[in-house]
């Protein structure tokens, strides 16, 4: 029950409280949607007025709202890590990396933005990791029915974006070096799911038959109902054939790629190809190289567009497209259970890759691809490499010439001969004798077929 109630003369939103359950004031204010309290430790009020000021003045500089709107362009010897983000975040170059840090900070921000840059070490870090852990929220995905859990990977992230902020300190002269941080724990490799080769000529035959269908479907009826069905399930082919073809992120193609920005080539082998300059792109701009399935898709959307080369090459956006055509081709899930999507068609691009040239030069894939060769190597090469190099893995060793078993083996599972007592094999010796005789009994127990 609240005995007393004061105003603050200079912060209308600031109040203080006298209950009937303690004895000193209560400092009292609503910032970010959220009530907040503080005790001053005082039953005097106007020691009450200056232990609550500062407090307010404090949390006012941690909040979220606060510093939206007013970023803090000066920050303090030992600021908070809030001011000290608002401060950081306006040193990023464009506004979409400070959308995103703006992303990563709100998951973590009611940890770190109250608590004093010199304060943070080994310790703040082992505690946001419990903190994160606690109260992170648990949903069910709507696509496997499995538990959304969270993983060491996000918490690095969520380390990265504070390594980031603390690293700025640095540059400001706020703290001389970065802290020790602790590891979260070991991060389980898990590449995208992918379609192997025969799993996408059954998802490319799929796409091929729905598109069939909806040909006939819009030549009996002739409506907008069955054109706009043509149209997706047309778009939907060309774009995975474009995107297995590429290497492409689906970002960057759709609403992105102009016709302009592409120009047909041959090869050395005398192959079709496109050569595409990507002007933007998750890491700016590159060149990008197609095999040839992708010239086919060019230049039939070309000819559709009346040949405006300032045209998107796919100027739609389709969400849920290419989930019912992996429901219809049954590959909707992976072995492991995992769900794929439209950028799965990107892994499925690179591993093809990676498969059909074993001896392809990582460098050049991970620069056509714009994705740094760790990754390729950590993601791709890493879960190929068996099947990459399957030629030179499945090479028999050499056989032993002092071995008559070895030898004679050999000559048989080669020539496809038949074991027998009279036959002895080109390489048998004149003499015979016990040992190759035993090695053609032994060879014969291992030619039975297992019960």
């Amino acid at each position: 029950m609240v005995k007393e109630r004061h105003l603050h003369p200079k912060f209308p939103r600031l109040r203080l409280e006298l209950r009937s359950d303690s004895k000193f004031f209560q400092a009292v204010t609503r910032l970010d949607n959220k009530l907040r309290q503080k005790t001053t430790g005082t039953d005097n009020l106007v020691t009450a007025y200056r232990v609550a000021e500062d407090w307010y003045r404090r949390e006012v500089k941690a909040s979220q709202l606060a510093a939206r709107q007013h970023p803090v362009d000066v920050i303090t010897k030992d600021p908070t890590m809030a001011e000290l983000f608002a401060s950081y975040k306006l040193t990023l170059e464009t506004e979409a990396k400070q959308k995103y840090a703006d992303q990563k900070w709100d998951p973590i921000a009611g940890f770190w933005r109250a608590i004093r840059l010199s304060t943070v070490g080994p310790k703040t870090f082992r505690d946001f990791y419990i903190w994160r852990r606690k109260n992170f929220r648990k949903f069910v995905h709507t696509g496997n029915g499995k538990e959304h859990k969270l993983t060491n990977n996000t918490i690095h992230k969520d380390k990265i974006l504070i390594r980031q902020v603390l690293k700025h300190a640095v540059h400001e002269e706020l703290i001389e070096r970065l802290p020790a941080i602790p590891s979260q724990g070991k991060i389980d490799s898990n590449p995208r799911p992918w379609l192997d080769e025969h799993e996408w000529h059954k998802l490319s035959a799929t796409a091929r038959k729905r598109l069939r269908e909806a040909q006939m479907d819009f030549k009996r009826n002739r409506n907008k109902a069955s054109a706009r069905l043509l149209q997706h399930r047309q778009d939907m082919d060309d774009l995975i054939r474009f995107l297995y073809e590429s290497m492409f992120r689906v970002n960057e193609l759709q609403k992105n790629l102009k016709f302009k920005d592409c120009i047909v080539e041959t090869n050395d082998s005398g192959d079709e190809m496109l050569s595409c300059r990507l002007r933007r792109g998750k890491v700016g701009g590159r060149p990008v190289i197609t095999t040839r399935g992708a010239v086919e898709v060019y230049r039939r959307r070309l000819k559709e567009a009346g040949g405006d080369v300032s045209a998107f090459i796919f100027p739609r956006r389709h969400k849920d497209g290419f989930a019912s055509l992996l429901e219809a081709a049954g590959l909707r899930f992976n072995e492991e259970g995992f769900v794929r999507n439209l950028k799965s068609m990107r892994a499925s691009s690179i591993s093809g890759t990676l498969l059909r040239n074993p001896d392809a030069n990582l460098w050049a894939v991970s620069r056509n691809a714009g994705v740094g060769i760790n990754t390729i190597d950590k993601f791709y090469a890493k879960r190929l490499t068996a099947l990459m190099a399957k030629n030179q893995l499945s090479k028999n060793p050499p056989v032993n010439p002092f071995d008559p078993l070895d030898k004679l083996r050999d000559q048989v599972l080669r020539e496809g001969l038949d074991v027998g007592d009279d036959h002895m094999g080109e390489d048998a010796p004149e003499t015979g004798g016990e040992p190759w005789h035993q090695a053609k009994r032994d060879l014969k127990v291992l030619k039975q077929p297992k019960p």
